[in-house]
């Protein structure tokens, strides 16, 4: 019998610990969700209080707006160009800075930038707006003068990135573009990217991409494999150099990445080189002294990372055995100079919740699932109070401004406008000086021609 009771109380006792466990575990969870909560609920509170200083709380999904883009009237709904969640496009028409977004004479909102390419930036979005999410619409286009326009204007309006995610056929999201982001900004080489080269879309041929790739500058290649590892590298210089001042290696996610890697390059050590067979990172010579090899004449791929780039501790053998395997899709991005500022602050992305092995299998998976759950809407959070923080600025320097500074000129039967500032941008020039506010104030009368009259060569 004194055996039984033995046995029954320590069974109690590994009963009793275990639901303690389980209630601390979900105590610690349950705190942590509740400050995240209270976290959402003061940021709704401090943007309710932004509208209504500066704008309206009440603005709705539904309301058309009537946009003045460089002289072409655009007309959308609120709810098309708020619908990616802490872009600056958004926070433009959130209406929480109706009062102090520039209007024409006519009322409408006013914005200076190119109309080509804005009407494409909304396009886009009427497209994205109805398509499913395994589904989504190309990216906006315009003519070949226009590329470069149309890229900086996605920058600015913060929404480049969800084009890239839409471009890419490695089918990496958001969360892995902003880790991205970050290692780029603390190389100091963050930019726009722009797709070059898919072995998917263009073929996987190495004259193609030397075709492709042959002009470029900085650029990153991304790579997935059969296994769903997505792996790459980012150079500072043409793959025609042999040395770049910046480079690094990275794993983004698969089986062998628990969270996401970066190998730096080492001191003194050749960052990569353009071989016969394709892209590599690390020096010349046998496999040996390359760390990452493409063969894009058999779509391989060759892991050997420490003679030239650092290995990080307990990095997994996947990336230091120096075994062959196949890649499914390769994507080369080039890195276009950014016009964005200098101190804006890194993007934050979620952590990995730590693997839970108390409970048994099936708990231990929603405990897990429901703490990822937690760092992923955390770390949301974290990335639109940045974005938020930085919207009055942004607001001030881009789309704030009084009507009368809304100059409205017809071009050889093209009707344009644009803000007075930007006409005055080169401050010694003529046409500034046209602008200034002495003639500005008195255009009709005396010996200059009013400039609604101007002609096209005038202009």
């Amino acid at each position: 019998m004194e055996e039984i009771k033995a046995a029954k109380q320590r069974l109690k006792f590994y009963r009793d610990q275990l639901e303690l466990d389980y209630q601390l575990e979900i105590r610690a969870l349950e705190e942590a969700e509740s400050r995240v909560l209270k976290r959402i609920e003061s940021f709704d509170a401090k943007k309710k209080e932004t509208a209504d200083a500066n704008g309206r709380s009440d603005a709705t999904k539904d309301e058309l707006l009537e946009i003045n883009a460089g002289g072409n009237i655009i007309f959308a709904r609120r709810s098309v160009l708020t619908q990616i969640e802490g872009s600056r496009l958004g926070a433009i028409f959130s209406g929480r800075w109706d009062n102090r977004l520039q209007r024409d004479n006519k009322g409408r909102i006013f914005l200076d930038v190119n109309a080509t390419c804005f009407q494409a930036i909304v396009d886009y979005l009427h497209d994205r707006n109805i398509s499913p999410p395994d589904h989504p619409p190309d990216p906006p286009s315009v003519d070949v003068e226009n590329e470069e326009i149309l890229a900086r204007l996605l920058e600015i309006f913060g929404i480049h990135d969800i084009i890239m995610e839409s471009q890419s056929k490695v089918t990496i999201d958001r969360n892995d573009w902003m880790v991205i982001r970050n290692w780029l900004k603390q190389e100091k080489s963050n930019g726009i990217m722009k797709l070059v080269y898919s072995s998917t879309l263009n073929g996987c041929s190495l004259a193609t991409f030397q075709e492709k790739c042959r002009s470029i500058g900085p650029n990153i290649i991304i790579a997935k494999d059969a296994e769903g590892n997505i792996f790459g590298g980012y150079t500072s210089c043409s793959w025609w150099q042999t040395h770049a001042d910046k480079a690094f290696l990275f794993a983004l996610r698969g089986n062998y990445v628990v969270s996401p890697l970066k190998f730096d390059l080492k001191a003194g050590r050749q960052s990569h080189i353009n071989t016969s067979s394709g892209p590599s990172f690390g020096s010349t010579g046998q496999y040996v002294n390359t760390d990452l090899r493409f063969n894009l004449n058999n779509s391989t791929f060759l892991f050997c990372i420490g003679a030239n780039y650092e290995v990080p501790l307990m990095t997994n053998p996947f990336f230091t055995n120096g075994t062959y395997r196949n890649y499914s899709q390769l994507e080369v991005y080039e890195v276009l100079p950014s016009r964005g500022r200098a101190d804006e602050k890194l993007f934050v992305f979620p952590q990995t919740a730590l693997k839970i092995t108390k409970f048994t299998p099936p708990i231990n998976e929603a405990i897990q699932s429901r703490w990822q759950a937690m760092y992923n809407v955390d770390a949301s959070q974290s990335n639109l109070e940045i974005s938020f923080a930085n919207e009055e600025e942004m607001i001030a320097s881009f789309a704030a401004g009084e009507n009368k500074d809304t100059v409205l000129l017809s071009l050889s039967g093209t009707d344009i406008a644009v803000k007075r500032s930007t006409l005055q941008f080169c401050e010694e020039s003529t046409l500034a000086r046209q602008f200034d506010d002495k003639i500005w104030k008195n255009q009709t009368g005396g010996k200059h021609t009013p400039i609604s009259k101007w002609t096209a060569k005038e202009v």
